[in-house]
Formats: C-alpha cells, structure tokens, sequence
C-alpha cells in the first residue's frame, strides 16, 4: 500500500485505456487473419468442387464405357450360350426325358367338405406329353360363388410354370399346375365355357399352350434327329450314385443330378447338407 489514492485511480484508468486498445488491436488483427483464412478455404473450396465436378463427370463417363462394353460382352457370351451350350444341353435334356402325365381325377379334392365336390371334365389329353382338366369348384363368394380351373401336368418344365397359378382352394395331385379361368352364379355358365374349347378366352392359358406347341415340336425334332451318344464328349460328369451322366458343372465337384428319374439321389446329400450328389469327372 506504497500508492496514494490518486496514484490508484489513475493507474486504473490508465489500465482501462490500454486494454481497451489492445482489445481493439487483437480483434482487428483476428478479423483480418480470419478473413485471410476463409479467402484461402474458399479458393481451396473452389478448387475442390471444380476437382469432385470433373471428377463425376470422369466416373459418369467411365461408368457408361463400362456399362456398355460389359453389355456387349455379356450378350455375346449369352448368344454363345444360348445357341451353342444352352441348345446342346436342352437337346440332352430332351433325350433323357422320361414322361408320365397321368394323375387320377380323384386326387383333385376341395379343402372343405361343406362345398360340393369339384367336377372334373377332360379337356386336352396329348400323351404322355400334356394332360389338362376342367374343374369346377365351389368357393365362398356371396356371388359368384364356382370357380372353373384347369389343372394338370406337363412333361416341360417350361410349360409347366407358365401354367402355374397360386390360390385354387383345394388339392391337386403333387406335381401338377393349376390355372383359374373364370368364376359365375351358376354351374351351367362355366361348362358352356368349357363347350367352347379352345383358350377359354384366358391369354395366360392361349399362351402356355403356344409354348407347348413349340416346345413339343423342338422335342420331337431332338428325338428324331439325335441320340445321346451323340452327346458324349460334352458329357463330362457322372452322378456316383446313379451312374446318369451330364455336362461338366462350374468348380464344383457337388451339383444337382439332372437326371429326371433319379429316385436314388433324391435322397442323397452331400456333406454340407446341400442336397447335392457327387458328380465324377470321367477320364476319356
């Protein structure tokens, strides 16, 4: 306590003056250095958005280049496929085909027995290639309360799911396709459609049998102009449990035995529970 009064007062005051002015000094110097630092971010920021700009422009480019020379390329190693591989082993596929379309019409049962048991009407029978049956079935609508159906089964598997329908309300035999056509009030209505034949007016089913007709002639011409002898160099691999052989499978030694008839290796599995059978290379 060596100062007076006065001596305090006016090194306070003096005090006031010089932080005020170092106070005024530090913000001026900070807002200029901070205006040096966002004139550098922007001008690093231009730069960067003009880089990432031309670099989407880069990658569109490239990526459209890419896209259309893995289209090109995937059609080419498709046609080959296709009509080279794809048609050989379809041809196999043909001579190996074992077909049996018969069901019994009895197997072909409603889900309740409240509703009156269905009718069952031939309606095309090409064996043993196709056999398809008109049913009528009783549902549960307020009004048009019979539904009329095709069932029925095909030796091609691609025939067979162009026929196939999800939500017939009752049993068909295992294996087989079903397709809903119509529904009316009355009996009588649906069998006048059956009278008329033909598509039944349904191009789902106009369809299918379209595919039918070209798939039977290709078969039939497969039969009669091939065997499969003709076929064993492509066929690489037989199943060790049927002894049925087929052509080589990707890297795997474990694939599906393509034979139809097959009832050994339907109950085979490999080790990893794949349901796979064991395809061996054949040494030629």
């Amino acid at each position: 306590m060596d100062k007076t009064p006065t001596e305090l007062v006016n090194s306070y005051r003096a005090a006031e003056r010089d932080i005020a002015r170092l106070v005024k000094e530090r913000d001026a110097y900070l807002e200029k250095e901070s205006a040096k630092v966002q004139a550098e971010f922007k001008g690093y920021n231009d730069k960067i958005h003009q880089l990432q700009a031309r670099r989407e422009i880069k990658a569109a480019r490239f990526t459209e280049e890419r896209d259309a020379w893995n289209k090109k390329e995937s059609e080419q190693i498709a046609k080959l496929h296709n009509e080279n591989i794809g048609n050989v082993e379809t041809i196999i596929s043909y001579l190996k085909l074992k077909p049996d379309v018969s069901f019994a019409d009895s197997e072909i049962r409603d889900y309740s027995d409240r509703r009156m048991k269905p009718i069952v009407r031939p309606y095309i029978n090409d064996p043993p290639l196709l056999k398809v049956v008109a049913v009528i079935s009783e549902n549960d609508r307020p009004k048009n309360k019979y539904t009329l159906a095709l069932v029925g089964d095909c030796a091609f598997d691609n025939v067979r799911e162009a026929m196939r329908y999800y939500g017939l309300y009752m049993d068909t035999p295992q294996g087989t396709f079903n397709m809903m056509i119509d529904a009316a009030p009355t009996v009588e209505e649906l069998e006048k459609i059956i009278d008329k034949g033909g598509s039944l007016g349904n191009k789902r089913f106009a369809e299918a049998m379209a595919l039918y007709n070209d798939t039977k002639k290709a078969y039939q011409a497969a039969l009669a102009t091939y065997t499969l002898k003709d076929f064993e160099a492509v066929m690489e691999c037989v199943c060790s449990k049927c002894g049925d052989m087929t052509t080589k499978r990707a890297a795997t030694t474990w694939a599906r035995c393509k034979s139809p008839m097959c009832s050994e290796c339907s109950d085979h599995y490999a080790p990893d529970g794949t349901g796979m059978v064991e395809l061996k290379q054949i040494k030629r």
